[in-house]
């Protein structure tokens, strides 16, 4: 006995391994992401009728939504609603039909509820409470209600949601966490080190801990489609708390083919949805992947129950997927695939725990080979050569990078060794493993941060020039390009400018529609004495008062000066009107535009109201980290964006609708529409770029409908859409020569 209590004695600084145990909770606390409010719920569901039904959603006795069915396809529905502090949530659908035996099919019934998502699974079907005047049918893995008296309503009862499947992967997390600890005990036990042995290892793992997460929290995530049949392009939405999407958190993958590999920005996104752009495509054998490299889950939807589908304008025949109509899309949002995604990006965001055993095993064993080293030397050889070795093992669980954020550009490809020389082989090579390095935006942010805390710019940057007094000046693409005017636009180009610009005038003059430009300058020359020095001007004359020169005195297209203001707002106001750090005018700059914009266009339309006064504006100071300059140079987290953000009742009143681009076009996002509730107000249609963003919050005050197509092209089919009264086409200084491109055909018109 005593023998047993000296060895145990003898063995107790073996437990010192909790530390690293500990190190690893600390830095799984510390970025926790905040989810949905508690007391609030979401309902999101997949309904379809034999005949068009009416479907109304009630809490307890309270109505909340009413939906229509349709004959056609599955709708998606959903609702977001709240509950009192501890109230149950007690939900039912009423059906209302007037066709005796109507068939009312469900696919996956999904709420969330205080955080979780809960899933009518098949095996709580019985779990559905309906009306005496129905009749529940379970049928390949799904739900029927039929409806047997149509002159009374019907109702299913979706009440205490809490017995339905949810999503847990808490038993897998401490599973993981544990046997990984136990491999650290048991190396121990085995190799039986020394005292100080096991303090230099744990104390060089728990120094790699820190490292391995920091540079490690970059998690690239693809989505990866896969059809027997080819499909028109897709659109990949993506949200961590909910099914609800925007058009900010979305890829497009506009191409045409059977393979489709999309990025998602490193964030814990647990739902996702697949919009189709074609109607009418078949998805046979269709394929998702959740993929980390060697991480991730395929689902063949051929193959998954209906109870766990969710979609709008889709239909199921034979368990086979159809697209029906111009909005149809799959949503990732059920228990099946949830948790199958959380645990796989549990385990990729702490795979750095397991790196961890890899470094402490490395130590351990390093300790009984070469005793001799002095601590500070044995941690920087361990951790130089498990940094290497960690690099490569981050190669296997992560997506494939597309896009480099850092940078905003795609990464470099992959070679293929049999299309190009050894030596551009070898340098492609180098390139793409590059971009793929784990930590690379890290390692970006902070060597120029270095750089730009000793010299205040970064004098070698390709893609941002450090101009005076803090402006930074973007230097990518054209913008250079169209600054430094090397080439001016030569007459023949003029010429074609002008012509295309005036047969679309011509056009909607046949239509009776107004039809206006704008020209918002670039930053370099609205604010040219802060550029300095390092960026020369070839020609003193800017391309686009060559433009604009010839247009005035070739033809009659109307275009609306909103620089002179600008220019004015500029030497009286003590507010700048471009963001320092960014691209774009500021809320400041765009609102002086939009009163040059309404104050030309109501010489044509006198029932356009005034605009918005400028006293009557709260100009709130608001600081942020979204300068699309500072974030090209990873350095958002010190050079701030200033802005002056309008507070008034008129301001962005409208509502809002998001059409995907369905029709084909080349655009640079979904089609953007505004309602608001003066009828007697003109229409507008607006062919745009980014500048217009920061317009369009003060025209809701102006339209009754205002909508924006994101594209230098100019697309007939939608104007004959939409009918507006007002055609703009708004293009920043830099997108002129867009211009010169062939645009779609116009359609014959007859006065």
């Amino acid at each position: 006995m005593l023998q047993v209590i000296l060895y145990i004695k003898n063995k107790l600084h073996y437990l010192t391994v909790v530390f690293i145990l500990f190190v690893f909770f600390i830095l799984n606390q510390k970025d926790k992401i905040v989810s949905q409010k508690t007391n609030t719920f979401q309902i999101f569901t997949s309904i379809k009728s034999a005949k068009k039904s009416i479907i109304s959603l009630y809490k307890d006795s309270l109505f909340l939504q009413k939906w229509e069915t349709t004959n056609e396809a599955y709708r998606q529905f959903d609702l977001t609603g709240s509950l009192l502090t501890n109230e149950k949530l007690n939900l039912s659908l009423r059906l209302n039909n007037k066709i005796a035996n109507d068939t009312i099919s469900f696919l996956a019934i999904n709420i969330i509820f205080n955080n979780k998502v809960y899933t009518l699974g098949e095996n709580q079907f019985d779990l559905l409470k309906v009306s005496s005047n129905t009749r529940k049918i379970i049928r390949n893995g799904q739900i029927q209600i039929i409806i047997n008296n149509p002159n009374e309503d019907a109702f299913i009862q979706l009440e205490n949601p809490s017995t339905w499947e949810t999503e847990n992967i808490k038993l897998w997390k401490t599973a993981y966490i544990s046997v990984l600890f136990l491999l650290f005990v048991l190396l121990i036990i085995f190799l039986n080190p020394s005292k100080k042995s096991i303090y230099m290892s744990i104390g060089t793992t728990i120094i790699s801990l820190f490292l391995f997460n920091y540079f490690g929290e970059e998690i690239d995530v693809s989505i990866k489609v896969n059809n027997d049949y080819t499909i028109k392009g897709l659109a990949i939405y993506y949200n961590n708390n909910s099914p609800t999407f925007d058009e900010a958190h979305s890829t497009n993958l506009d191409y045409i083919s059977n393979n489709f590999d999309g990025q998602v920005e490193s964030n814990n996104s647990n739902y996702f949805r697949i919009d189709f752009p074609n109607a009418g495509a078949n998805l046979s054998d269709f394929n998702v992947k959740y993929n980390l490299g060697l991480l991730g889950k395929r689902w063949n939807l051929d193959k998954v129950k209906p109870c766990y589908l969710v979609g709008n304008n889709i239909d199921l025949v034979e368990n086979k997927l159809l697209l029906k109509g111009q909005d149809s899309y799959i949503t990732i949002g059920s228990t099946y695939f949830i948790n199958t995604i959380k645990l796989v990006y549990f385990i990729r965001k702490t795979i750095w725990l397991f790196f961890g055993l890899i470094v402490f095993a490395f130590c351990l064993i390093l300790n009984k080979k070469i005793n001799h080293l002095k601590i500070t030397d044995f941690i920087l050889f361990v951790f130089f050569s498990t940094t290497i070795i960690i690099q490569a093992l981050f190669f296997l669980v992560n997506g494939h990078r597309s896009v480099l954020e850092s940078e905003k550009r795609l990464t470099t490809s992959f070679p293929k060794k049999d299309t190009i020389s050894i030596r551009k082989y070898t340098i492609q090579l180098e390139n793409y493993l590059n971009d793929q390095l784990q930590g690379q935006n890290k390692f970006t942010a902070i060597n120029n941060k270095l750089r730009y805390s000793l010299f205040s710019e970064l004098s070698t940057n390709k893609l941002v020039h450090f101009g005076k007094d803090g402006w930074l000046f973007d230097i990518s693409g054209k913008a250079k390009m169209v600054y430094e005017n090397k080439n001016p636009y030569t007459i023949t180009e003029l010429k074609q400018i002008t012509s295309l610009l005036q047969n679309r005038n011509n056009w909607l003059k046949k239509l009776g529609i107004k039809y206006y430009v704008i020209f918002p300058l670039m930053p370099h020359h609205f604010y040219n004495e802060y550029v300095g020095k390092r960026l020369f001007k070839f020609n003193k004359e800017t391309q686009l008062h060559q433009v604009v020169t010839y247009l005035k005195n070739n033809s009659d297209i109307d275009i609306i000066d909103i620089n002179t203001s600008m220019e004015i707002a500029k030497k009286t106001s003590h507010k700048d009107l471009y963001y320092k750090v960014d691209t774009h005018w500021n809320y400041y700059g765009a609102y002086v535009a939009y009163k040059a914009i309404i104050n030309h266009i109501q010489k044509d339309f006198k029932n356009l109201k005034n605009p918005i006064p400028d006293a009557e504006i709260n100009w709130n100071i608001l600081y942020n980290e979204e300068g699309d300059l500072a974030r090209l140079v990873s350095l958002n987290h010190d050079l701030f964006r200033k802005d002056y953000f309008p507070s008034n009742v008129n301001i962005n009143n409208a509502q809002k609708t998001i059409s995907k681009n369905d029709l084909g076009y080349l655009m640079s996002g979904p089609i953007l529409t505004y309602q608001s509730y003066d009828t007697l107000a003109p229409k507008m249609l607006m062919f745009r770029d980014s500048y217009a963003n920061n317009l369009i919050p003060y025209f809701s005050w102006q339209f009754s409908k205002h909508t924006y197509v994101w594209s230098t092209l100019f697309y007939p089919k939608i104007i004959l859409s939409e009918k507006p009264d007002i055609v703009i086409t708004e293009m920043m200084e830099s997108t002129i020569s867009e211009l010169l491109k062939e645009n779609p055909p116009l359609y014959d018109v007859k006065k």
